[in-house]
């Protein structure tokens, strides 16, 4: 089914380790700000229906793709947010927090290719206390597109210094992926998670600049 695969290949474009760069849109006024709140508020009720009707998709999508995309979308942050549990205590992360993380957006990779910086315009990032993997992180990032803002993408993820982060967020991508590709091998899915999540993450000083917000 064409919308597990799309799902597959965003799995692979954005999950990873990220690293959180402070550029103030929690910090004052504005949609990303009004926005970020959203969708904490619609987290906290677990409505992943209505987080997935907020995600950012391509203006060419009919309304078959639109159901389609919003149902996986819906059907990916319940099983993300069952295994983290429902985020609370939320507050602005400091600059150059690095975690791991897994992205649920809509479209494609050949879509977010094709835009500037993958179509990230904003990112608020917060700490949080999720109800089952303890302390972690709410990443969301925005897109702006004929002068307004979109939901690009929700990330909940684990620091990499917590202990067992690594085995967490290897647990919980190794179950999301099974969960859109029952088919998969062993094999296939432990190289591809190597992939996602190093055994041996980059550290605060060692990301470069030029990678440290990215996708990686």
């Amino acid at each position: 089914m064409r919308l597990r695969l799309i799902a597959t290949l965003l799995f692979a474009c954005m999950a990873g380790v990220a690293c959180h760069r402070d550029d103030g849109a929690h910090q004052g006024a504005g949609e990303p700000a009004a926005l970020s709140d959203r969708v904490r508020v619609l987290l906290q009720r677990a409505d992943y229906a209505a987080v997935a009707d907020l995600l950012h998709q391509p203006p060419s999508y009919g309304a078959a793709e639109l159901t389609r995309e919003r149902r996986a979308a819906t059907e990916l942050l319940t099983y993300l947010f069952a295994e983290f549990g429902i985020p609370d205590k939320m507050r602005p992360a400091e600059p150059q927090v690095v975690f791991f993380k897994i992205s649920v957006a809509g479209a494609s990779v050949p879509y977010w290719n094709s835009l500037p910086n993958f179509g990230v315009d904003a990112t608020v990032t917060y700490r949080a206390q999720f109800a089952k993997v303890g302390p972690g992180i709410l990443n969301v990032t925005f897109i702006r597109r004929n002068q307004e803002w979109g939901l690009r993408a929700v990330e909940p993820g684990l620091l990499v210094t917590e202990p067992q982060a690594r085995d967490a967020i290897v647990r919980i991508g190794r179950g999301a992926l099974r969960k859109m590709n029952p088919g998969i091998d062993d094999a296939t899915l432990t190289r591809i998670l190597d992939e996602w999540f190093p055994p041996a993450p980059p550290q605060q000083r060692d990301l470069r600049a030029d990678r440290d917000c990215g996708h990686v």
